[in-house]
């Protein structure tokens, strides 16, 4: 209730408007002090923090003494004054309410007939004619004039309003009951017409009640004469202070106390409002053209409307001044307050009491002359009219009072905002957090760094880039921090499931991320974007998803080259913090609070955030049995090598290398190319032998149409119809003829072939063959240089995966030593290497139980209950920027779902050939691992810093040490640049760095 009030009229707060009112006021200041004052706007004159405090008291104090002024000229005495004071603060302790309320009755009268006579005069005209002579004739025309009567039926209705203004303590208001005012006066309304003989008003009507309460006011006054004011004064004291040693003290206007005053005037402007509404309401209720059709015989008189009452010559001593405090009133005195700070003194606060009792006396005659005398019979008397200016003058003080104290709170603005020389917004913040904050406070080997890393080999030009990107304001994108770590991944690698049956091991580098994100009020700080960019002639593999416990789960995959663009909005989604999770579930069942309990564990554990780059090149030389570096120069080879894969899936033993050890590379690399080039031309010839088959029998189609109109069934579309679908049909019939055959020998030839193993008599039975139209299986298998009645042979690294009666192993890894013993296994570098990011704990890491260490600590450590835990996800659009060919421009594509999920079959489809269906580990990975964060301001930058007076920078680097104290392990103490920044730290958050023992990723 109490911020529902304050705001509603703080709200209406216009500055300059509010300016140009004190300064009409200050032309009466000026007359009423000595020539020599001159006290001036608070914003103009040079002062301290405290004497915003000051001027908040000051303001408060003489709106509580105007509105005194206010209930004594309403009737209220200072004995009534002294016994309701006793009431609120004795023993007592009661709750004392002014009260409006009346009442409105409507009864008839009378039927009378009125004779009515016509406005208009209507004339008759009579001709008279006289016989003159024998032959004469006379005309005489005599002209009557008269008018014409209407007998008119008026109906008479007498309208009485009672109503009463008093105080009463308690609840009832029938006892100790203080009357203020109180009236009863009747008009009666004349009625015509056929609706006359219905009541024009209800026959009985309550007005109100509206209450307001007036104990805090009488909880900050002192009558005079009153035992309990020390000073024995003939004044009324207000003593109202700010406990500015509050917690709840947080500047000038946010605080309790200025809280609950103006909580008290926002009802008390709502109490005068209701009252106006209800005199205006009798005011038309004795206006006899308001009931309609009027009668006859009734005689409208002249009078002065309510709504003719201004306000324009009453003095409002509510006024944000200052003074210079070497300025001397006309006594030689000082005319700032006694301990020197620019307020004005109390001896001139009494000067502008004086002037508005003055004003509002003078105003009170005038309103007396101009309604006439009391007890006349009407609904609107002085009375009335004294009501409802006190009513409005109360209105304006309550403006006055909430005005000022809003400029306090406009200064702080004003003045911060000239200290920086800019308004701050979004941009300026972030700016602040991702380029100064770690450099200032964060040791060089622990500062959040920008997630924006290249996918490269040392000593290499890098294939693409990915990041994590924010876009500004200006449509300008900036890369996010993070605090980031190198951390050991298990001994057999985080599991990458690409099916049911398959998943592949990731044994490259892992990097642990640590996302700070923040967020002001309802507005977000976003919208962030996983930019992934390849450059021309290379590529690499994108994969985004969940991590689980030893696994990355990708959701999404894609495979990037040729300049392709690939941006992927991300959703961030907070859970709620911890302390408002258990306020949640304190009343709830055991059962309930189960379920929540374990659905909250499930969220966190699926918060982690993954990010993974396959290099391609790499693993593709590994799979092919060639030296590093073989492919890097081959890019036409390389293009081919991923169109067999990806497009036809053709089967990685018949494109490896098979030869001797002791060749050289360039030897190695042709082998490769032949046999990349035997399959290539395998498959040219089957696309044209379709596509022959498919022009003979269009053609065959065609010449059954010409000789016989029978229908026959449409021929089959080209080849080039569908070329994808039959390619792909083709080639993965021919992974089933020939799962784990060795390629040829070099020079050709065919092998003597041992029996085949279970099932492959039935692969070539039932290859895809027959289906594209290939009716001689055995010339394709030439082709490949196998046996033409479709055996295979089984080399002997691949003795011991098929058993007679069992299926293949997943778990059997074939290693670069076992393929060639003269390579050794080189683990493929990442952009990272060689930085100065620190290393984690040489055990592996449960990224899963991360974000609910994370949690315990924000419940430990976050008091202001603001961090929370943020999950990340992609949205379901996508845009993609690539190129077709090298003379066209870059285009921007929509990829939706349906896309996104073929082209992760495609990526799959390519990791499983790459991985030899999981058993070849993939070593030239590069997996990021995200945990984001959140703090939640509950108002904008400048409102976190004026209203609640607190520093956002502060609460940005005490909540990134506590997740950067997690991510590295180590305690947050460690993480500071210096001791002045151990000092700094200390103060603005001790129990942070008390926390000295906080451990972090184990």
């Amino acid at each position: 209730m109490r911020t529902m009030a304050s705001t509603s009229i703080s709200a209406q707060f216009h500055r300059q408007q509010f300016h140009r009112q004190v300064d009409l006021a200050l032309r009466s200041v000026r007359k009423i002090l000595s020539t020599n004052r001159h006290p001036v706007h608070a914003s103009d004159v040079q002062h301290q923090y405290t004497d915003k405090y000051a001027l908040a008291e000051f303001l408060t104090n003489v709106g509580m003494a105007s509105t005194c002024i206010v209930l004594d000229r309403l009737g209220l005495t200072n004995e009534q004054l002294i016994d309701l004071h006793r009431f609120v603060n004795d023993d007592h302790n009661m709750e004392v309410t002014l009260r409006f309320e009346g009442s409105q009755t409507c009864t008839f009268v009378e039927e009378r007939k009125t004779k009515v006579e016509s406005p208009h005069e209507s004339v008759a005209t009579a001709e008279e004619k006289t016989k003159k002579g024998f032959l004469e004739q006379m005309t005489t025309t005599t002209s009557v004039k008269y008018k014409t009567s209407t007998i008119v039926t008026e109906h008479v209705w007498r309208v009485e309003n009672t109503y009463s203004i008093y105080l009463f303590a308690g609840a009832d208001p029938k006892q100790n009951r203080a009357v203020l005012q109180s009236r009863t006066a009747s008009t009666d309304v004349v009625m015509t017409g056929n609706s006359s003989k219905v009541a024009p008003y209800p026959a009985s009507k309550a007005i109100g009640p509206f209450d307001t309460s007036l104990t805090w006011l009488l909880q900050n006054v002192t009558p005079s004469g009153d035992s309990k004011n020390d000073d024995d004064e003939d004044e009324n004291q207000c003593r109202f202070k700010i406990n500015r040693d509050a917690d709840t003290c947080k500047t000038p206007r946010r605080n309790e106390d200025v809280e609950a005053s103006l909580e008290f005037f926002a009802l008390m402007d709502k109490f005068c409002g209701q009252v106006q509404a209800s005199l205006l309401a009798a005011e038309s209720v004795g206006n006899s053209s308001n009931t309609a059709p009027s009668a006859p015989s009734s005689k409208p008189k002249a009078k002065t409307s309510l709504k003719s009452i201004g306000t324009d010559q009453l003095f409002v001593p509510v006024l944000p001044l200052f003074e210079e405090d070497d300025k001397s009133n006309e006594d030689g005195g000082n005319a700032t307050g006694d301990d020197g700070s620019p307020l004005l003194s109390p001896s001139d606060v009494d000067m502008f009491l004086s002037e508005q009792c003055r004003s509002l006396d003078e105003a009170l005659a005038k309103v007396n002359e101009s309604f006439g005398e009391v007890g006349a019979p009407a609904l609107i008397s002085p009375l009335e009219a004294r009501i409802y200016l006190l009513s409005l003058h109360t209105r304006d003080i309550v403006r006055y009072h909430s005005n000022g104290i809003s400029d306090i709170e406009a200064m702080l603005t004003n003045q911060l905002t000239a200290a920086i020389g800019k308004t701050i917004s979004a941009d300026d913040f972030n700016e602040y957090t991702c380029a100064q904050m770690g450099k200032v406070l964060f040791k060089e080997e622990y500062a959040p760094v920008p997630f924006s890393y290249s996918v490269r080999r040392p000593n290499h030009s890098p294939d693409g880039i990915i990041s994590i990107e924010r876009t500004d304001d200006t449509g300008k994108a900036h890369p996010i921090v993070t605090s980031a770590c190198r951390v050991s991944a298990p001994s057999s690698g985080m599991r990458l499931p690409i099916s049911a049956a398959t998943s592949v091991g990731l044994t490259g580098d892992i990097y642990l991320h640590g996302w700070l994100n923040h967020q002001f009020g309802t507005s977000s700080n976003g919208p962030f974007e996983l930019t992934a960019r390849a450059r021309q002639f290379s590529c690499f593999m994108l994969c985004i998803g969940k991590i689980g416990q030893g696994t990355f789960e990708a959701q999404d995959a894609i495979i990037l080259q040729n300049k392709d663009e690939l941006m992927i909005p991300l959703l961030l989604n907070q859970l709620p913090s911890p302390k408002e999770f258990k306020d949640a579930i304190i009343s709830l069942s055991p059962e309930q609070r189960r379920f929540a309990e374990a659905f909250r564990a499930m969220q966190l554990q699926s918060s982690v955030f993954g990010v993974c780059c396959i290099q391609l090149k790499p693993q593709l030389e590994m799979l092919l049995g060639l030296p590093p570096d073989a492919l890097t120069k081959e890019v036409k080879m390389t293009q081919n090598l991923l169109e067999l894969f990806i497009d036809y899936q053709i089967p990685s033993d018949l494109l490896s290398f098979d030869g001797t050890s002791d060749l050289t590379v360039v030897e190695k690399v042709d082998t490769v190319k032949k046999h990349t080039a035997s399959v290539l031309e395998m498959i040219e010839s089957i696309k044209v032998k379709d596509l022959k088959e498919a022009e003979r029998k269009a053609d065959m189609a065609f010449e059954l149409a010409a000789s016989d109109l029978k229908t026959i069934p449409p021929a089959a579309p080209p080849r080039s119809a569908a070329p994808a679908r039959y390619e792909r049909a083709m080639m993965r019939s021919v992974k089933m003829a020939t799962m784990a055959a060795p390629p040829p020998p070099p020079g050709g030839g065919l092998c003597a072939a041992p029996p085949p193993p279970p099932g492959a008599a039935l692969c070539a039975t039932h290859s895809g063959f027959d289906r594209l139209g290939v009716s001689n299986v055995n010339t394709s298998m030439d082709t490949l240089g196998m046996r033409s009645q479709g055996a295979m042979m089984l080399s002997d690294d691949y003795a011991d995966v098929y058993e007679e009666g069992s299926t293949m192993r997943q778990e059997t890894v074939v290693t670069r030593d076992e393929l060639d013993p003269s390579q050794p296994l080189s683990k493929t570098p990442t952009s990272l290497q060689g930085s100065s990011l620190p290393a984690a704990d040489a055990t592996a890491v449960d990224f899963t139980a991360i974000p609910k260490k994370l949690d315990s600590k924000f419940e430990a450590l976050d008091k202001d209950n603001a961090l929370r835990t943020t999950t990340i996800k992609p949205d379901e659009s996508w845009r993609k920027k690539e190129q077709k060919n090298l003379l066209s421009k870059m285009e921007t594509r929509i990829i939706e779902r349906d896309i996104q999920k073929s082209e992760k079959e495609k990526a799959f489809d390519l990791l499983d050939a790459l991985s030899r269906s999981g058993s070849l580990p993939i070593s030239c990975s590069e997996l990021h691992v995200i945990v984001c964060a959140t703090y939640c301001f509950d108002k904008s930058i400048i409102e976190t810093c004026i209203h609640d007076n607190v520093n956002p920078l502060e609460k940005m680097e005490a909540s990134s040490l506590i997740l950067s104290s997690t991510i590295q392990g180590v305690s947050p103490q460690a993480l500071l640049k210096d001791n002045a920044q151990i000092a700094r730290m200390k103060h603005t958050s001790p129990l942070l760095i008390c926390d000295a023992s906080a451990d972090g990723v184990e």
